[in-house]
């Protein structure tokens, strides 16, 4: 008798246990998935620039200024979408810096080319190696790095306007003047 109501009940038990863990999965937002880099400092890194190969870019460039890395590729669809805004606020003074990931150099040359250049300067990780170590998961993606080279924010996906105002003006202005703006 016993053995039939294991074996019976256990059925229904994993069922309830899949449920379960599908609803965590769903109430999950992907944009707010958690990083091991937060309040950690950002990797070494080496990599060349988009533009000159021969140039070559390691942390130290992101020292001594709050400055946002927008990651993004020429194939990437919701970078395309977000590019207009970042266009913007980099005319606003805002510090955007590019990690080009996983592609064509001559297709990220010609995608900002058409599209402008936002970025003071754009990393270019084709093999995608740096962005593993940053944790990169989905394109695109913006990190809030202050001015000791320190990971205060990311944000996955498209950038909007929203999510700016929400998200990364309050902690930009916070990491400027240590006060806290409302939106």
């Amino acid at each position: 008798m016993f053995r039939k109501i294991v074996w019976l009940g256990l059925p229904i038990l994993l069922f309830f246990i899949f449920i379960y863990l599908l609803a965590q999965g769903l109430t999950r937002t992907p944009n707010q998935m958690p990083t091991a880099l937060l309040d950690k400092p950002l990797p070494e890194f080496s990599l060349n620039d988009l533009f000159d190969a021969q140039v070559f870019y390691d942390k130290s460039v992101l020292l001594n200024e709050v400055i946002l890395i927008n990651v993004f590729a020429s194939w990437c669809p919701p970078c395309a979408a977000e590019h207009g805004l970042i266009m913007e606020l980099a005319k606003q003074g805002f510090h955007f810096y590019g990690l080009n990931y996983q592609d064509e150099r001559l297709d990220a040359l010609t995608w900002l080319n058409v599209r402008g250049n936002p970025y003071e300067k754009v990393f270019y990780d084709k093999l995608g190696g740096v962005g593993i170590d940053w944790g990169v998961i989905a394109v695109p993606e913006t990190f809030l790095i202050d001015a000791q080279g320190i990971v205060r924010y990311r944000y996955i996906g498209e950038l909007t306007s929203s999510i700016w105002n929400k998200e990364f003006l309050p902690r930009i202005q916070h990491l400027k003047t240590g006060v806290v703006h409302a939106p």
